[in-house]
């Protein structure tokens, strides 16, 4: 299929997107992994420079020659060059898209990364390679300019930086990183270790240097004469060095480049460094580009068509808003993860960052809130994603040079601090309940889904354990952190203690899906039982307490949807559902629901879940005030999940995979809303 054809294609979907003129709070570009994660927070892309997800500033560039006048379309204001006027954009699942106004030219730039089909093209979902296209309409050609900064490679800006080429079939590939390159050295939010690439087709035009030199080279017409800075290396502020290409682009021709990070190692477990997934597909980053280069149109068909059924879905059930906020928040999921290959294991292990406000490796109760997205896109994907936790919690860490012995009666709240795998049990940040609760809904969710409990035949004590741990802290949890710490103390949760019930009847139902009938039973009763408890003590009037003991509060009882998803019948009532329903509506302001009588802040991901306990209008009402925030907000960060419902102000946290909880409108069966069809 012709590039013409599939922008024909794209051009249906934007205009569904354009339809409420959404202005994103940030944009993603090179979304694909916590440190591969770069964005625009302005109105338009030449407004200011993009950012990573920490907000640090990344100097990119880029600028467009027609009819002999320069433009710029990328970044920070250089030498007096005018900003191409920005017509549009659109940001779909896998796929930002600007239009520009350049004199006679109309310039399309697209950033593509196409993680879909997960658990069908898993190399060419996790593979962290991003690839902006350039189309020009009015115009019989132009000549496009893009670089990035080295500092993109480094941590701080004082850093020395190194720079090569690598050659490849068909390819140009620049590569920069740090000189010191201490794997796995630091935690911080942007490492300091593994090589930063662009990449071009063979014959395009290609230089290393200052940013000062090869941008007014560009600007002078005398790109063309331009060599290499021959080095030594140097810190990235000095003289500032960036990897840059000049794209001839004619008119009906697309051309194109390649971003991507070698991260070298994707996550050290306890003890063992497991490579990047995709190095058991490509021996080195030069063969990844080379690939991503001559399937760039399939990967774009199909990233194209996987775009169209999603988003197909999500305004089936939630209407045009909910379509484009999935999509905004689609790659801010996936782009959370990174898989390694668990050689000693020979399976793909993905791992999830918390983002923003810890920086843990696969913190439980920042899964469990993205579950949702996972479970309607990219089930298999989940239940990989799972193992890591599994097998730490079964004292499984000896094989891989550390033998942790996890010595508690709950499941576990993280692995360590990204990248490193190597917590204590005695070092977690113990949530019991939480915790506990949360696997055990997301393996019974998972496994039913896929249809397969074969996986799990290792783990029946270790999920008996946490069951019997519910079942000893029910039915009122105590004084026990819960997934909310931020909000501070809050015992006798009620909340709290609804989601251990369900995740109880959700064993119940494991238990009977894997024919252990007797043991179902019991189960189901003793959830059954400690509902009515629930009953009894939470009732306050014409809703349910905040806490057990403090009458006259309420909260949002996001837990008890997956009693929805998952079908478990006879356990809270529907009249539970109703009443709660009605009060949050009551409590509704200009940005949302807060989440309890404290405070006037909400939680998207929580008050989306609360949204699908009954009808199809609170629902609705719930999108309408998520995206009324993230389209007006003045805080310009990838969407947060912690917001003033009030001011529409950011109270914390950016980029978090736990957005992956709207989701939630696509698994859980609304009572007025028409049924629609779940295709993974």
């Amino acid at each position: 299929m012709s590039h013409f054809m599939m922008l024909g294609r794209l051009l249906l979907l934007c205009a569904f997107t354009q339809a409420l003129n959404f202005r994103p709070s940030c944009a993603p570009l090179d979304v694909a992994s916590p440190y591969q994660s770069t964005w625009s927070c302005t109105d338009n892309l030449t407004d200011g420079s993009p950012v990573h997800w920490t907000g640090d500033t990344l100097d990119w560039v880029g600028l467009i020659r027609v009819d002999n006048a320069l433009y710029r379309w990328l970044g920070q204001p250089i030498q007096d060059v005018a900003a191409a006027q920005q017509r549009s954009i659109d940001v779909l699942p896998t796929l930002t898209r600007y239009v520009f106004q350049a004199g006679s030219a109309t310039l399309t730039v697209e950033f593509l990364t196409p993680a879909v089909d997960h658990d069908k093209e898993f190399v060419w979902a996790t593979c962290p390679v991003t690839t902006v296209s350039f189309l020009i309409e009015g115009s019989a050609s132009a000549e496009v300019y893009f670089d990035m900064s080295a500092a993109t490679a480094t941590q701080k800006s004082d850093q020395e930086v190194t720079w090569a080429r690598e050659p490849g079939p068909g390819i140009e590939v620049m590569r920069t990183g740090t000189v010191a390159q201490k794997v796995c050295g630091q935690t911080s939010d942007r490492c300091d270790w593994g090589f930063r690439y662009v990449a071009v087709a063979s014959g395009a035009k290609t230089v290393m240097a200052s940013a000062s030199q090869t941008r007014a080279a560009f600007a002078q017409g005398s790109y063309s004469k331009m060599e290499d800075d021959a080095g030594p290396a140097r810190k990235a502020s000095d003289r500032p060095l960036v990897l840059s290409a000049a794209l001839a682009v004619t008119a009906g021709q697309a051309a194109r480049l390649h971003l991507m990070l070698d991260e070298v190692v994707a996550q050290r477990f306890f003890g063992t460094d497991l490579r990047p997934w995709w190095t058991q597909h490509f021996k080195n980053a030069t063969l990844a580009l080379a690939a991503a280069e001559e399937q760039t149109e399939l990967r774009r068909s199909r990233a194209q068509d996987f775009n169209q059924k999603l988003m197909a879905q999500l305004q089936s059930r939630g209407g045009e808003k909910y379509a484009q906020l999935g999509s905004l928040v689609y790659r801010q999921v996936t782009g959370a993860t990174s898989t390694a290959w668990n050689h000693k294991a020979g399976e793909e292990w993905p791992f999830m960052k918390e983002i923003s406000s810890d920086g843990d490796v696969s913190t439980v109760d920042v899964i469990f809130p993205a579950f949702p997205f996972f479970l309607h896109v990219a089930p298999e994907f989940f239940r990989k994603l799972m193992l890591p936790l599994l097998v730490y919690s079964v004292n499984g860490t000896a094989p891989y040079g550390m033998d942790i012995k996890y010595n508690l009666s709950w499941a576990p709240h993280h692995l360590g601090t990204w990248p490193v795998c190597a917590l204590r049990s005695d070092q977690q940040e113990q949530m019991p309940v939480e915790e506990s609760g949360n696997m055990l809904i997301m393996i019974a969710a998972v496994s039913k889904k896929l249809g397969n409990l074969e996986w799990l035949s290792s783990y029946w004590p270790l999920l008996k354990t946490w069951a019997d741990f519910l079942v000893a802290s029910l039915p009122d949890p105590g004084n026990q952190l819960c997934t909310d710490d931020f909000e501070g103390p809050n015992p006798h949760n009620v909340n709290l203690a609804g989601k251990g019930i369900v995740a109880l009847a959700a064993y119940a139902e494991l238990l009977k899906l894997s024919g252990q009938a007797t043991e179902s039973v019991k189960y189901q009763k003793l959830a059954q039982g400690f509902v009515n408890d629930w009953l009894h003590g939470a009732a306050d009037g014409d809703h349910f307490r905040r806490q057990y003991d403090l009458p006259g509060t309420w909260s949002q009882k996001y837990n008890l949807v997956w009693q929805k998803v998952l079908n478990l019948q006879g356990l809270f009532p529907d009249s539970v559902f109703e009443k709660e329903a009605i009060e949050y509506g009551t409590r509704r302001q200009n940005y949302g629901i807060p989440l309890d009588d404290r405070h006037n802040y909400t939680k998207a991901d929580w008050s989306t879940w609360s949204a699908a306990f009954y009808k199809q209008e609170h629902f609705t009402a719930a999108i309408d005030d998520l995206w009324r925030f993230a389209a007006s907000t003045p805080d310009r960060a990838p969407l947060t999940d912690w917001y003033d419902t009030i001011t529409g102000h950011m109270k914390g946290f950016r980029a978090r995979p736990v957005m992956g909880g709207i989701y939630i409108g696509l698994l859980a069966p609304l009572s007025d809303a028409k049924e629609v069809p779940i295709v993974v």
